[in-house]
């Protein structure tokens, strides 16, 4: 809601107080440009792209104090929309400072699926006493 509020002041404020033609306090090639930068920056706030709109006050504040050294404005007009400009720009400050942070970003690969361990070979059956030897058949001593 405060940043609707930074939008109307954006416009409503900028726009009366110094972007408009009307009388000797601003050439009409400033007053373009400014209303140009406004609706550039009311655009960026009504849109949720909060690094347009910290681009477009920059660049309104640009125009200004270009306008300003140029004459092409009135230093009362120039500090009524300075003062505006300020407002707004603390609405974008204070906007910031409410959002929660994003989340990180996640550059890490996955973990690996550990390969399956090979199943342990049976242990041979010991075998029972008195056939440690073998099963042989004949080859012995024995005679007839």
């Amino acid at each position: 809601m405060r940043m609707r509020h930074a939008a109307s002041v954006a416009a409503v404020c900028l726009m009366a107080a110094g972007c408009s033609s009307s009388g000797p306090s601003i050439s009409s090639g400033a007053a373009d440009t400014l209303h140009q930068d406004v609706v550039a920056l009311t655009t960026a706030i009504a849109n949720h792209k909060w690094n347009d709109a910290d681009h477009a006050l920059a660049q309104l504040r640009t125009d200004l104090t270009s306008a300003a050294n140029a004459g092409a404005i009135s230093s009362l007009r120039a500090a009524a929309i300075q003062a505006d400009v300020a407002s707004v720009q603390a609405d974008l400050a204070a906007h910031r400072e409410a959002q929660p942070p994003p989340p990180p970003l996640t550059t890490s690969k996955p973990a690996p699926t550990p390969k399956p361990k090979p199943k342990p070979k049976p242990k041979p059956k010991p075998k029972p006493p008195g056939h440690e030897h073998g099963h042989g058949h004949g080859g012995g001593e024995g005679g007839d």
